[in-house]
């Protein structure tokens, strides 16, 4: 069986898990199994790859994959859900505590040369955390948060009366208009697609408090960056936690760069150490299984 492997760094693993296999980072052409990033999963590659019968996406988001041109020649697919719910997570409290310490203020006040304190900060446990979907990610985050005595609350497109780590949960338009309401700070955890297209937009974010913070860590799409950009101009969100956006990378002329309380890192909050080693157990356990014809981890098609 020929793998092809888009990761340098599972390739010695692969090797030595299967011996009898052809492990190659190239020869798309001979490819039975691709494991790759889902943006490389277009049509134009993938008629490259006639035998291919499994693709391994590295990721767990897959908004950017062509599953219908996969699922029209029958190749199965899998993404890496559950893989980053932590190492994300973490990057979730970690800008929420750039917030309420006023992090990203004395940041900024560093360039200039300012050192006093300027704002009193918010201590952890009188805030309100609402999360806009209640996934893997929301869940390790709220689990948490729930350590340093926030609230926190959740929405979700359809009903669910309890989750673990979650004090309250809303569902539909109303209960999205409830969780902006309550929330101090607004974590956008869903998936992007049709209905969650600019669900936060100039009315969604009205609904937001004043001065409250919004962070994305799911797809740039769910946000609508023109209102995001109003709504920090005019001190209706006093915070902006973002990595992901509607152009990435991030054009160089966009009004995001110039604003102190947007806080931009680059896109690595779900990237750490320890998870080479969690994606290199999940696809050699998924090849084994693919072989003895057992059921796949976090199969989509």
């Amino acid at each position: 069986m020929n793998i092809v492997c888009k990761k340098p760094y599972l390739i010695s693993g692969l090797r030595e898990a299967f011996p009898e296999d052809q492990i190659l980072e190239e020869n798309l052409e001979q490819a039975d199994i691709l494991i790759s990033e889902p943006k490389n999963l277009h049509p134009q590659l993938l008629e490259l790859m006639p035998a291919l019968k499994l693709v391994l996406g590295s990721r767990a988001g897959y908004d950017v994959a062509d599953l219908g041109y996969l699922k029209s020649r029958g190749i199965a697919f899998c993404n890496a859900r559950g893989l980053y719910s932590v190492p994300i997570a973490e990057d979730i409290v970690c800008k929420i505590l750039t917030f309420s310490t006023n992090a990203w203020l004395y940041t900024e006040q560093k360039a200039r040369r300012i050192y006093q304190a300027t704002a009193e900060r918010r201590c952890l446990s009188s805030l309100t955390i609402g999360f806009l979907g209640t996934g893997s990610i929301a869940s390790e985050a709220a689990k948490r948060l729930d350590r340093f005595g926030c609230r926190v609350i959740g929405y979700k497109h359809t009903k669910v009366d309890t989750l673990p780590w979650f004090h309250a949960l809303y569902y539909g338009e109303t209960g999205l208009k409830t969780v902006l309401e309550q929330s101090d700070i607004v974590v956008v955890a869903v998936d992007l697609n049709a209905g969650t297209k600019h669900l936060l937009n100039a009315q969604t974010i009205q609904w937001m408090r004043k001065g409250s913070a919004l962070i994305n860590i799911a797809r740039g799409g769910v946000v609508e960056e023109a209102a995001l950009i109003q709504a920090l101009r005019s001190g209706k969100l006093g915070y902006a936690g973002l990595d992901v956006f509607e152009t990435e990378p991030l054009p160089a002329d966009s009004p995001l760069w110039k604003l102190p309380q947007a806080v931009i890192p680059p896109p690595a909050a779900g990237l750490c150490y320890e998870n080479h080693a969690m994606l290199e157990q999940l696809v050699i356990e998924n090849i084994q299984n693919y072989k003895a014809g057992r059921p796949l981890h976090n199969q989509i098609l």
